[in-house]
């Protein structure tokens, strides 16, 4: 009885806050009005509605679900009659889940007129008319929406476009250039596009050599004719001016060149006295370059370290993008926490305005982070074949041996809770299936080994990392052990391109299985049990990763990554060339224990597109292939194969779990691996409240066997039948996104699984909350 009080008050208490937060105007007073609704209406297609939605002000109450004004609600009923009998509960509860009632305010309503006026006319549309109207809600009095109406007129277009540039030299940089123009004659007239134009020009003369030139020195006259709805533009380039024996004259602009690089390697305070040491570096075994390191106290780096990140060399000409290439590289380094990098004219360049060639002094200030961190991070993880709870700690030690190294050590521990079923057949929750892992590795902000660091162009930034690791993994039915090494080198060619490429890897994977698994498999064919027999993996591995993402909320990117693996296939020529006996089963072995041989590639892309000011839309798509090279591999090792289910694919089956094609799972031991992979997602991600975000997704793919497995029916593709195979899963989630930190909860059902009896492939009216697989995961799943 006690049972069902409790549930009946939980029912009551969120029936009162639904009801409160669908009458947000009750306590709303005679001629008081709540702003539901702001609309803009054009009389053209190409005005940018969306664009002059965001001028208008006020902006309404947030709407949850699109549908109702939830925290409004709660704020409202949360508002005292009397001001005095308010209590800290009803502040709290409106501070944290309320929002402050948007009311009808002709004032602003005349405001946000005025301003699309404003934005009209900067769009070229120099006789728009904008008058708005109010209309009251026929069911429910309380309730406004304002509407306001454009009538555009004739735009204005840019009829011609005259240069008016004094300095020849300068003339000379923007005329080569003015295919790039953002002015073009034909467009419409457009004030935004001329400041962007004067970004633009001026940063290609602070990448030439033109310290002192800024956006001032460009001014666009704009002569208008409204008889034919045309402009005639001039863009004037003006000159500098000094004061020469107090009077003003006009110089001209010049190229500045670097001069002196001042780095001081742990800045505290620039009134603490500071040591200094010169250090100069050979280039190409004639020249040198001269540098001063400041230090206090000791200098904690070697002089090379803190001067190859520049990108920029004394005597160099001014380019402005180095700085920030500069910026990066030192930032890459994850040995300072703070950064900043300034020019100053020295005072001969100041003293001689009239020369051609100016000079300036750069100083870098570095602040180095603690030496020693530990960090430590919960995980969510599919080990098995249900949800993983764990814990992941590192050990950072920077600057090991004064060269800016990384050296860290990493540990992880994850344990699975599993549904199980008890005596009374009942399904229990129970820790069973753990992991635990490790890895010591050193990181060094610069390519190692045979590369000489000044062939390397200054454009690229790069990292090489060493380590090695082990992994113990249980599993139901067996254990897996995995101890690997290696190293790999990482670098950006842009800010939108990077590579990571793996000359050597080394993994030993030990496969301990229980006595009914291995019972299980010992009738199967050997393509299967090689899957679970001990093997070693050692090869080299690429991956590309291309993104045009710029870090703004509303512009629409995408991100594409491709990864081809090559293992075992020059060893294999190797021993096959020594004549190197083979093994029982004709495999060469290293260590006594056979070496996979095969080759895969794999592409990933994804396409965010922006729906509104914070909805997206992400479309997805996944196909991988993997191909056995030589008589060593039957099939792709098990860590090396494709699969899909869990919490980042086809979520609808839980991981490991669906395929290959039409497989219908009579072992249901094995976990479900393929040779080839094809995926496609799309995801629906809007905010709910603050932090807490909703996404409905449907995922839509299946993995499958190069060639046919008689112990895997159906499993392998065909091209006339592959398409049938595709299975089908959708759903929704909550997503907590804090923005350096996500934790996604998906719940999803199967719509079309191909392994099931034709009859029953589809969903159906007899669909139970059992059918439905949740899923835990940390980040979003592409």
């Amino acid at each position: 009885m006690k049972k069902h009080k409790k549930q009946y008050s939980l029912y009551l208490l969120i029936g009162m806050l639904f009801f409160a937060s669908c009458t947000p105007t009750r306590k709303l007073t005679e001629g008081q009005y709540m702003l539901v609704k702001n609309k803009v209406v054009a009389d053209k297609k190409e005005i940018p509605i969306s664009d002059i939605i965001y001028v208008v002000r006020p902006m309404t109450n947030k709407k949850s679900f699109n549908l109702f004004f939830w925290r409004a609600g709660i704020y409202q009923s949360m508002l005292p009659k009397d001001s005095t009998k308010d209590n800290k509960t009803k502040q709290w509860i409106r501070k944290n889940f309320g929002e402050p009632l948007v009311l009808l305010d002709t004032t602003l309503l005349e405001y946000s007129q005025s301003q699309i006026s404003m934005y009209m006319k900067n769009k070229g549309y120099f006789d728009a008319k904008v008058d708005y109207e109010i209309k009251i809600k026929k069911t429910n009095k309380k309730k406004a929406k304002a509407i306001y109406n454009i009538k555009s007129g004739t735009p204005c277009k840019i009829n011609s476009i005259k240069y008016r540039i004094k300095d020849p030299h300068i003339e000379q940089i923007i005329f080569k250039d003015t295919l790039q123009c953002l002015v073009k004659n034909g467009n419409h007239f457009d004030v935004d596009v001329f400041a962007a134009e004067r970004s633009r020009i001026t940063t290609e003369l602070n990448n030439t050599g033109y310290y002192n030139f800024t956006e001032n020195y460009i001014v666009f006259r704009v002569d208008t004719n409204l008889s034919n709805y045309t402009v005639n533009v001039v863009i004037d380039v003006l000159n500098p001016e000094y004061t020469v024996n107090e009077q003003r004259i006009e110089g001209k602009h010049r190229k500045y060149y670097i001069q002196n690089i001042d780095i001081i390697s742990n800045f505290i305070s620039s009134e603490i006295q500071v040591d200094t040491i010169t250090y100069t570096e050979i280039v190409r075994k004639t020249d040198t370059n001269t540098y001063r390191i400041l230090y206090t106290e000791k200098i904690d780096f070697n002089p090379k370290t803190l001067v190859y990140p520049l990108s920029f060399s004394p005597n160099d000409l001014y380019k402005a993008f180095e700085i920030k290439r500069t910026y990066n590289r030192y930032s890459d380094m994850r040995n300072f926490n703070f950064i900043k990098i300034s020019f100053k004219e020295t005072e001969e360049s100041k003293a001689n305005p009239a020369s051609d060639t100016g000079y300036v002094n750069s100083t870098i200030q570095l602040s180095k982070m603690e030496r020693n961190s530990l960090h430590y991070d919960l995980l969510g993880k599919n080990i098995g074949k249900d949800f993983g709870i764990g814990i992941n700690m590192s050990y950072s030690n920077r600057n090991t041996f004064k060269s800016g190294e990384i050296f860290s050590i990493t540990g992880m521990y994850a344990n699975e809770f599993q549904r199980q079923t008890d005596e009374n057949s009942e399904q229990i929750w129970r820790f069973r299936n753990f992991e635990v892992g490790g890895d010591i590795g050193m990181e060094f902000s610069r390519f190692l080994f045979p590369v000489n660091q000044q062939n390397i162009s200054k454009r690229i930034r790069s990292k090489t990392i060493i380590n090695i690791g082990g992994n113990y993994r249980k599993q139901d039915h067996y254990t897996r052990f995995i101890l690997s090494t290696g190293f790999r080198y990482e670098w950006n060619t842009s800010s939108r391109i990077s590579h990571v490429l793996t000359p050597l890897s080394i993994s030993l994977i030990k496969i301990y299985p229980d006595s009914v698994f291995n019972k299980e498999i010992q009738h199967l064919s050997k393509r299967i049990r090689d899957k679970y027999t001990d093997h070693l993996l050692i090869g080299s591995n690429y991956q590309l990763i291309y993104t045009n993402h710029r870090g703004k909320q509303r512009q629409n990117f995408y991100l594409l990554r491709f990864n081809a693996d090559a293992y075992g296939n020059t060893l294999y020529l190797i021993f096959n060339a020594l004549k190197i006996n083979k093994n029982d089963n004709e495999q060469y072995a290293f260590w006594g224990i056979p070496f996979a041989s095969y080759v895969s590639g794999n592409i990933d892309y994804a396409y965010n597109i922006m729906i509104g000011k914070k909805s997206s839309l992400v479309l997805h798509a996944d196909f991988g292939v993997g191909v056995p090279t030589t008589k060593n591999s039957l099939t792709l090792p098990f860590e090396k194969s494709f699969y899909l289910g869990g919490s980042n694919s086809m979520r609808a089956w839980r991981l490991r779990t669906l395929g290959p094609g039409s497989y219908m799972g009579a072992t249901s031991n094995l976990e479900s691996t393929g040779d080839i992979k094809i995926e496609w997602n799309i995801e629906y991600r809007t905010p709910i409240y603050r932090f807490l975000h909703l996404a409905l997704f449907t995922d839509a793919g299946n993995i499958w066997n190069f060639k046919k497995n008689i112990d895997l029916p159906g499993g392998e593709f065909q091209w006339d039948k592959f398409y049938k195979e595709i299975a089908i899963g959708s759903g929704a989630g909550l997503r907590l996104d804090f923005s350096f930190f996500v934790i996604r909860l998906d719940a999803a059902l199967q719509i079309y699984n191909p392994a099931k009896e034709k009859s029953m492939q589809w969903i159906n009216k007899k669909v139970s909350f059992k059918d439905i697989v949740f899923s835990v995961g940390i980040g979003y799943p592409f």
